[in-house]
């Protein structure tokens, strides 16, 4: 098979074969925080159709929402990456979901900031959790330190989470999701992911709760099927579980 034909095989292989199977693996692996997942997805759908009734109350509450569909599109990205096998990409997506949110909870606390950045100007992340360390409602300071150095380790090309491919040292091609998922990086995946979700629904019915519950009076029904609760267990189990992986792996000597 010449050159010309191998690039198509792969590719057409890469599309119609490696993605439905990894995406298997995952449905089959983690099936309970899919469905978590999905759920969130809906509800944030559901929250966004009730925001589409309510006229935006200033320019801040306007940049609020739209933050809220861009990380939407960021989460909901990055989830088709994880479940079709790409692991080490999504990671720049999981960074812009955390500092998006950041900014609409900066937005909810300072509203008149939200002009300048309407006007062009760019908020670093630093004075952003400067301000969230200095307002009451800022949140936990040293978490929002440890999830940014976090993301913002993974999102670069970190050579923890570049795989060896062994191109040409063994391997004649290894893009894409050819290997199926690795379970560690899964794990950490859908931990983050979960995480996020929490937070954005957090932040969404902390600045909109009193107001959606007149719209949509079956709201709050529907947020305790996904409250932080039972994510908190989701990820305790996905915690221990990985725990536990990483345990067998030192010990088999595989990293330390």
């Amino acid at each position: 098979m010449d050159f010309d034909q191998k690039a198509v095989f792969t590719y057409e292989h890469l599309t119609n074969i490696c993605s439905a199977r990894n995406e298997k693996i995952i449905s089959n692996e983690y099936p309970e925080v899919q469905d978590f997942i999905k759920k969130n997805e809906i509800l944030v759908s559901r929250i966004a159709l009730i925001l589409g009734t309510m006229k935006p109350e200033n320019l801040a509450d306007e940049s609020i929402r739209d933050l809220l569909g861009d990380t939407f599109d960021s989460l909901f990205s990055a989830k088709e990456l994880i479940y079709k096998g790409y692991l080490g990409t999504p990671f720049t997506l999981l960074r812009r979901a955390w500092e998006t949110i950041s900014l609409m909870t900066y937005f909810i606390l300072h509203p008149e900031k939200a002009k300048d950045w309407r006007d062009g100007k760019e908020i670093p992340q630093r004075e952003i959790r400067k301000a969230h360390e200095k307002h009451p409602q800022g949140g936990d300071a040293n978490h929002q330190k440890e999830a940014h150095a976090y993301f913002a380790k993974c999102a670069h090309p970190n050579s923890m989470l570049i795989p060896y491919r062994l191109l040409g040292s063994g391997s004649e091609y290894t893009m894409g999701n050819f290997a199926k998922p690795n379970d560690l990086i899964t794990m950490a995946n859908m931990i983050r992911l979960v995480q996020l979700w929490g937070y954005l629904r957090h932040v969404i019915v902390t600045r909109y709760g009193s107001e959606m519950y007149k719209k949509d009076a079956k709201l709050k029904s529907a947020l305790k099927e996904i409250s932080d609760e039972k994510g908190t267990k989701i990820n305790l189990r996905l915690k221990t579980k990985h725990e536990e992986m990483v345990r067998k792996y030192k010990s088999e000597g595989r990293f330390k």
